[in-house]
């Protein structure tokens, strides 16, 4: 996989995550980069929709930017995938915001 194929597939990854979180045994945030084990002490948010479009919140930031490694995508910081996911998510933040 390209470097440019892993970004997409990680920032599709972030939203409505429910089952991949659930599934994974690491969890990585692209807003404060920190990898942790997961926990069942999850928040959602999108809860209006159905349970399985859920989105989870990181469990030190509160922000919805985590990958569960169930994904497919490597999450240790040898990798830099979160690092490298950062500057394309502030980009991405920043459009939907101005939509």
């Amino acid at each position: 996989m390209t470097g440019h194929e892993e970004i997409s597939k990680a920032l599709l990854a972030i939203r409505h995550n429910r089952a991949i979180v659930e599934a994974s045994r690491e969890c990585g945030c692209v807003n404060c980069l920190t990898i942790y084990e997961v926990s069942e002490n999850f928040d959602w948010v999108d809860k209006d929709e159905l349970s399985s479009r859920w989105t989870a919140l990181c469990q030190l930031c509160d922000e919805p930017f985590v990958i569960g490694d169930a994904a497919g995508l490597p999450l240790s910081s040898d990798d830099g995938l979160l690092d490298r996911l950062y500057d394309p998510l502030v980009r991405f933040r920043l459009n939907n915001a101005q939509n």
